[in-house]
Parts: C-alpha cells; sequence; structure tokens
C-alpha cells in the first residue's frame, strides 16, 4: 500500500500556457458515461464557487439571475424555498439544496452521525458534492477547510497534463502515458515525481485558476509542492473542469476517462462502483513527516442514476477507507433523496 510523500524541489522561471477552455456539447456512451457538458457564447455551467463561509449552486441554464439567491442556505438552519428548489442549512452545519427537503430522512441521519463522530474524534472533514449537467442538487460541509491532499492530487494533475499540453502538443503521449497510467491506477510516488519533473512550470498553476482556485496567500506553493493542501471546494473545482475536458470526445481524452475508473483505495469506486461508472482518484496517508498529515481523501466523479455530481470528501482520519466509504455512501442516498 504504497503512501504519499510530500517532496519539494527549487523553484525555476517558467513561461505559463495560457490555453481558451471551452466546455463541450457532448453525449457519450459506454465506459466514460458521459452526460451532456452544456456550452453557449453568453454563458457556461459553473456549479461551484470557492467562498469564505457557505457555498452556493447556480444554475447557469436560468435566465433568472436571481435564483442562486431563491436557493441560498440559511446560515441559522433556515429553510428558504423557491419555485423549485429548497435550500437548509442544519444545526451542525451540513448544508443542501435540492428538489426536495431530506430533513427527515435516513440518509442525512446518517451523514449527521458520521460527521459526529468526526467532531468526536478531533477528525477534520471536508466535504463538497454538486450536480454537472445543469442539476440544481448540493451537500457541502466545511468545504473551504484545507487538508493534506496526499495523492488525490494526481487525479487533477494527470487531467493537465492531457488537457493543456499532450492535446495541444507540448508534451508526447507516447511519452507521458506510462507513468499517468501508473500514476491513476497504481498511485506510484515515483512516477507521479517523474512526472511533475517532466512537465514543471509548463501551466499547472494557470490550469487551477482556470478552474477558479484562488492560488493568491497560500502557505505552499502547487508548482513546488507536489502535495498541497486543499479543500473539498477545490477539489470540486479542479474535477469539474476535469469533467469537461474528460466529456470532451477526443481520443486521449477517453484514453484518460478510462483510467479513472480503476483506481486503488478509492471510497468512491469501492463504495458506488458497482452501481455506477465512477471516475476518482484517492489520497492517503498515516502519519506526520515532513509537510505530510494524516489523510484520507477521495474525489471524482459519479454517474449515478439520479444524476451526474461531482464529489470531494476529504478527512484527516489516517487511511481510514471504511469510514470514508460510509461518508460516501450516505452522500450518495443524500443526493437522490435531493433530486426528489
Amino acid at each position: 500500500m504504497t503512501q504519499d510523500l510530500g517532496i519539494r524541489v527549487r523553484q525555476t522561471s517558467h513561461a505559463p500556457l495560457a490555453v481558451c477552455v471551452a466546455v463541450v456539447a457532448a453525449l457519450l456512451t459506454g465506459l466514460t458515461g458521459c452526460g451532456s457538458a452544456q456550452q453557449t457564447e453568453s454563458t457556461t455551467t459553473s456549479t461551484v464557487q470557492v467562498q469564505d463561509t457557505t457555498s452556493e449552486t447556480e444554475d447557469a441554464s436560468s435566465e433568472d439571475s436571481s435564483s442562486s439567491d431563491d436557493a441560498s442556505a440559511d446560515a441559522d438552519g433556515g429553510t428558504t424555498e423557491s419555485a423549485e428548489l429548497v435550500s437548509q442549512t442544519t444545526s451542525s452545519g451540513i448544508s443542501y439544496t435540492g428538489n426536495a427537503d431530506i430533513a427527515n430522512t435516513e440518509a442525512l441521519q446518517d451523514l449527521e452521525e458520521l460527521l459526529a463522530e468526526c467532531e468526536k474524534n478531533d477528525i477534520t472533514c471536508s466535504i463538497a458534492l454538486y450536480d454537472l449537467d445543469g442539476g440544481s442538487a448540493s451537500i457541502t460541509y466545511q468545504n473551504n477547510e484545507k487538508v493534506y491532499s496526499a495523492s488525490a492530487i494526481k487525479g487533477p494533475y494527470c487531467t493537465f497534463v492531457y488537457q493543456d499540453l499532450i492535446e495541444t502538443g507540448q508534451a508526447s503521449e507516447d511519452t507521458l502515458y506510462p507513468l499517468i497510467q501508473n500514476v491513476i491506477n497504481n498511485s506510484d510516488n515515483d512516477d507521479y515525481e517523474s512526472l511533475r519533473k517532466k512537465t514543471y512550470g509548463m501551466g499547472w498553476t494557470d490550469w487551477l485558476s482556470r478552474a477558479g482556485i484562488d492560488l493568491t496567500d497560500r502557505e505552499d506553493d502547487f508548482e513546488d509542492h507536489y502535495y498541497a493542501q486543499m479543500s473539498a471546494e477545490e477539489f470540486a473545482l479542479a474535477w469539474e473542469q476535469g469533467y469537461a475536458y474528460l466529456c470532451s470526445g477526443t481520443e486521449e481524452s477517453q484514453r484518460l476517462a478510462d483510467l479513472f475508473t480503476e483506481t486503488i483505495q478509492s471510497p468512491l469506486h469501492d463504495q458506488l462502483g458497482d452501481q455506477y461508472t465512477v471516475w476518482s482518484k484517492a489520497g492517503w496517508y498515516y502519519d506526520y513527516e515532513g509537510n505530510a498529515s494524516p489523510a484520507m481523501n477521495d474525489a471524482g466523479v459519479v454517474f449515478s442514476d439520479d444524476g451526474t455530481y461531482v464529489v470531494a470528501v476529504l478527512t484527516s482520519s489516517a487511511g481510514d477507507e471504511e469510514f470514508v466509504c460510509q461518508i460516501v455512501d450516505a452522500l450518495d442516498r443524500c443526493h437522490s433523496a435531493l433530486e426528489g
């Protein structure tokens, strides 16, 4: 079982890569499982935003700009209802939005109990779940709390390499695919380090910024720190951008999507993979060592029967995969109930 190692390298000068990315209209079937990713000249679907307090879900296809205000959660635990959506924040801090109120459901009660266990055992937990393809459901809990990313960060990094370097001809797929395959499927740290060195300074931070991740005033630098501290909200943003690319329909994007269906120690895959197509990359660590700290994280995309969603569950639970599997199960049942 591979552990992640926090590695720093000396920064050299580099030129950032500017790539204009558009969400591509696509409907794919089979192993990739892509739903429809919608694009217009004036609007793009944006379901997640990094905020300092609570997260809002925005339906970019709506012509009524006030719809996000109607669906905002009441921080005091009240419920705000619009014509279609219900939003609520529980006393424990879980915020949700959807077509139905899940306040009295067993799924939400199970999630509350799991998060209470985190509080009891001083475990940090950060959760972000958002519908894709124009859906409205969302669930968040301490979604801006940062933890040690561990190997979960390898998923977004490999997506960046494919989207911005291989697709644009700046890097060779023949050269990098063996590294990326081992990084995603086996979470190999040595090949990840090799991949980082081969692509250093070629636009990683630009890709993160395009996803909406704020890189200012951070204690760790994403370019030099291979395993940066991240929040569930940031992972959701990264995977949402990755989802648009993985559904773009190119041969390269389909090869990468296939790799994300076969990852090790992934609670998302282990808990939901028998029911749905799941793209994911987990990360774990067991102790404090250098820049590393205990973690059990997973993030990715779930193509559920009730709608495709991006999800990130980050914890400081020292590699406790079974515990995160229980959170994943409760979240999926909550998501199903929110769809009504």
